[in-house]
């Protein structure tokens, strides 16, 4: 039945309904049920509001301007590895939320299915990321190489199919550190929206912002984030293949919201 002023979800109050769906079949005895599903589903809206004359660019949810505090998170444990018990995750979401975190990005991977499923019961929300890192080789990998274009926008597709019914989930993430240049990029994005047209696109080494809907950058020094607030010109995305980064003017990312995507990190 159709949902008439639902209550929305948010991370302070993760309201749930339940979705069941029936599929049934007209048998020679008559309609016959041959497979029931049920999920969470929560109802959000989650958008870009660009630059006006009272307000900076901001991120809205359900139309009310978002304030992320956020970590990185590896599905990985010493005794478990990759294999993270449920039990385990729900104890890791419990203690950020103790702790005043809000988000979580799934560096560098999707997560788990019952990740998703914890977040959109504690209302962490999630910037959810394709299994794409070339780092070391980013000059040459994946840009335009059919081979790895195909792969790149089937691990997107197969992320974006598995995952975009979970309300948590507020951003896709094309990958990580994999070069800013090439066509891959440009695939990937397309293939998400085609998806799923309700979600913000996500890509650090985005130099120029040409396929990202967000100014993400790391380990960005205070003094730099201080005049990225005040929307001066800034040398974008500095990283191995791009020494200097990428000057970016302060039209060029006006409209684009910074996130500070990673801070500090222990290996």
């Amino acid at each position: 039945g159709k949902v008439v002023n639902p209550h929305l979800w948010n991370s302070e109050n993760p309201y749930l309904y339940k979705l069941r769906v029936t599929l049934k079949e007209n048998r020679h005895s008559g309609v016959v049920e041959v497979d029931r599903r049920e999920i969470n589903f929560g109802f959000r809206k989650i958008e870009i509001a660009p630059q006006t004359e009272e307000r900076d660019t901001t991120i809205l949810l359900n139309g009310k301007v978002l304030k992320i505090r956020g970590v990185n998170r590896h599905e990985f444990h010493p005794e478990y590895g990759h294999a993270v018990p449920k039990e385990v995750t729900e104890k890791d979401i419990i203690l950020l939320r103790q702790n005043n975190i809000n988000s979580v990005r799934t560096s560098h991977y999707p997560n788990s299915r019952h990740f998703y499923d914890l977040c959109d019961k504690y209302g962490i929300m999630v910037m959810c990321e394709n299994n794409l890192e070339t780092h070391g080789i980013a000059s040459r990998v994946p840009k335009s190489d059919p081979i790895w274009v195909k792969q790149t926008c089937w691990r997107m597709e197969n992320m974006v199919r598995s995952y975009r019914n979970h309300p948590s989930i507020l951003f896709w993430s094309l990958g990580n550190e994999s070069g800013d240049k090439g066509k891959a990029f440009v695939e990937m994005r397309k293939t998400a929206l085609s998806l799923d047209d309700t979600r913000p696109i996500h890509y650090e080494p985005d130099g120029h912002l040409e396929v990202s809907d967000i100014m993400s950058e790391m380990y960005t020094p205070e003094s730099q984030m201080e005049k990225i607030g005040q929307n001066k010109p800034h040398n974008h995305s500095r990283a191995p293949w791009a020494p200097f980064g990428h000057k970016l003017s302060s039209k060029e990312y006006r409209n684009k919201p910074y996130i500070l995507c990673e801070y500090s990190h222990g290996m």
